[in-house]
């Protein structure tokens, strides 16, 4: 069963692109601002995803003007890099999790 695509909205109004599949302790993976896709994630790196989903419930996303994300926001400072996990994780609904970043 293939992911199902989500939206966050972020406190400056950006629409944020996330997926999620398995069902053990969540594990958010933060990919390289600009290289992240969240429908094509599977076929990107299908050697981690997958088997990371045996274990944990992953949790990815489009940062803001990537992939399925708003292409139009303009901020893209730290802040707002942390605005964008922030909705990821208040839609949620996590009270706490690991981070995994490339």
């Amino acid at each position: 069963m293939e992911p199902q695509v989500q939206y966050a909205k972020t406190s400056d109004g950006v629409n944020i692109a996330f997926a999620s599949m398995g069902e053990g302790p969540p594990l958010v993976r933060l990919r390289m601002p600009g290289f992240a896709n969240v429908q094509r994630e599977l076929e990107v790196s299908p050697n981690i995803s997958q088997p990371l989903a045996r274990i944990f419930r992953v949790i990815w996303y489009d940062s803001r003007g990537t992939g399925l994300s708003d292409r139009d926001a303009v901020d893209f400072s730290m802040e707002a890099m942390m605005r964008d996990l922030e909705a990821v994780i208040d839609r949620t609904g996590l009270r706490s999790f690991a981070i995994s970043g490339t």
